[in-house]
């Protein structure tokens, strides 16, 4: 998959990352609903894609917005989520003899859902998607191809600190961060990893620091966009509600532990 109006370096990764998504996701999903096959020029009908998400098995297709071609699928591709949703979406094109797999939304839901491991990979694909978007809509805005809504940090730097207003959510695209609270280390944020989204779903301060561990590029996704996010996929909101109330346990273990041995050690002195 690639952007064509982006061909840089970032949008690659993100693209990479997404095919990584592709195959941990769906290789067990089973055999698809239907399969459609396309030859160069023709489109893959709204009728076929409303109810379901298309895989692309093989050949080459191309994203229409308005007759201009602005994305390029290749095999082991996912398209047609909105339209799963009944949102609008890209109409679909084939440049090549293509094979499209065609899964039923509720089927693909309920199997991702199955696990909290699943569950999660989701939402960071979702999460990637949407980033890679960006990409394409920021460069078309406003002709800049570079890091624009990506930010990267040294290690070191703060890239979120506790109490500040939360105004995005951050998707770890490389490196790694130590999460601190009250100057403790209570977690780690590996790549591929969301954060900074309890704040804005609570719509409370930020309620750690983070901090980058080495030298590290991350999505910010505005809150408009994180918004519209959930109202497409509601199913994303459980996996995060589940993802905060783990890190919540884990920051309490953590902290009773940091405390218990603060009260060992001045015992002793």
């Amino acid at each position: 998959m690639h952007l064509l109006a982006v061909q840089s370096e970032l949008s690659q990764q993100l693209a990479t990352r997404l095919n990584q998504l592709n195959e941990l996701l769906f290789l067990q999903l089973g055999d698809p609903d239907e399969v459609v096959t396309l030859q160069p020029g023709e489109s893959l009908s709204v009728a076929q894609r409303s109810e379901n998400w298309s895989w692309l098995r093989q050949g080459v297709i191309r994203g229409l917005l308005e007759e201009q071609a602005v994305i390029e699928y290749g095999p082991g591709d996912l398209f047609g989520l909105t339209s799963g949703y009944g949102l609008p979406d890209l109409s679909q094109v084939a440049q090549a003899p293509s094979e499209v797999a065609l899964y039923e939304v509720d089927r693909v839901l309920k199997y991702l859902h199955e696990s909290k491991k699943r569950a999660a990979q989701w939402t960071a694909f979702l999460l990637t998607q949407l980033s890679f978007a960006q990409q394409g809509l920021l460069s078309e805005t406003t002709g800049d191809q570079g890091n624009t809504g990506f930010l990267q940090f040294s290690a070191g730097d703060t890239i979120i600190r506790e109490g500040d207003p939360a105004g995005e959510v951050y998707h770890m695209v490389q490196g790694h961060a130590d999460v601190y609270r009250g100057g403790v280390v209570v977690g780690e944020v590996p790549p591929g990893e969301l954060f900074g989204a309890m704040a804005m779903l609570c719509g409370t301060p930020r309620t750690a620091t983070v901090v980058a561990r080495d030298d590290v590029l991350v999505a910010a996704v505005p809150q408009e966009d994180f918004q519209g996010l959930i109202q497409q996929h509601p199913e994303t909101a459980v996996t995060l509600m589940e993802n905060m109330a783990r890190a919540i346990n884990d920051l309490n273990g953590r902290l009773q532990a940091y405390s218990r041995d603060s009260a060992v050690a001045e015992s002793q002195d």
